[in-house]
């Protein structure tokens, strides 16, 4: 199995806006589009894959989300789909073990 780890010094830490992911969410368009290289192939997602983003930026640093290759769901190819399941981790209650936000994505406090 492979992993990458993707630090974002400046990737909000709380939900944000996928209409301003250079801006507003601290250049989370980057760490959306590691998380696309990492996992997709020309049709398929490498299912041997893990790739753990470190998160931060403000207001409650750090935060480590995870994605599963072998489990993640709902995730397409593009920037915004790949936000849209960071913000929904966000979303939830982060505690000191993983807390999985959708199928294959996880949270936790680093």
């Amino acid at each position: 199995m492979s992993s990458f780890i993707i630090i974002g010094h400046k990737a909000a830490t709380e939900p944000f806006s996928l209409n301003d992911l250079p801006g507003s969410a601290g250049r989370m368009d980057i760490l959306c589009r590691c998380v696309n290289a990492a996992l997709f192939l020309s049709h398929d997602l490498r299912r041997d894959v893990r790739v753990y983003l470190i998160l931060k930026g403000d207001p409650a640093p750090p935060k480590i989300i995870r994605f599963d290759g072998a489990d993640v769901r709902y995730l397409s190819p593009d920037e915004r789909s790949a936000a849209s399941l960071i913000r929904k981790a966000l979303e939830k209650n982060v505690q000191d073990f993983w807390t999985e936000s959708m199928q294959g994505v996880s949270i936790k406090k680093g």
